[in-house]
């Protein structure tokens, strides 16, 4: 379930958008974690890392947890940038043309982008709780997190670990 189909009749207590200067983000209550019993999906991910080329893809959507740790094994010392967003969170919609720019200025970077809506699990082991929220990681390690559309945080920081 979504988070709007789930919470609709007490929507405004979930999400709330905030600007602060030059930071736009929006704030979500952590959903339960899935059962071991739920299904996560079945689709093997090795399809997609056959498929992946950084110039000509510059973003990949993430599907599953799996997906996410087999690119972050695939990107080995490549830093990898990860845009944790949600569909209903205005400054994720804003941000997401100027993330595709950058991927396509940074080909020897891997972006990624995963929607907390279809991914809860990845957004807590994460600890997303503001969005949006960009993760830089290298050798599947967490090097930085910045929440909130800032440009130049997001530029400086990518500059900083490439």
């Amino acid at each position: 379930l979504t988070y709007t189909n789930k919470l609709s009749s007490n929507i405004q207590n979930v999400t709330k958008s905030n600007t602060i200067g030059n930071l736009c983000c929006c704030f979500h209550r952590k959903r339960p974690r899935r059962s071991s019993s739920d299904s996560i999906g079945s689709q093997s991910s090795q399809d997609s890392l056959d498929l992946v080329d950084l110039e000509e893809y510059p973003v990949t959507l993430i599907s599953t947890p799996t997906e996410l740790d087999d690119m972050l094994r695939l990107a080995g010392n490549i830093l990898v940038v990860i845009d944790f967003f949600a569909p209903w969170c205005g400054p994720c919609n804003k941000l997401a043309p100027v993330f595709e720019n950058l991927a396509k200025d940074n080909s020897n970077v891997m972006f990624l982008k995963v929607n907390i809506e279809d991914n809860p699990d990845l957004a807590a082991e994460y600890d997303v709780v503001s969005l949006p929220s960009i993760v830089f990681i290298r050798r599947r390690k967490i090097l930085n997190k910045i929440v909130g559309f800032n440009l130049d945080s997001i530029t400086s920081t990518l500059d900083k670990y490439k």
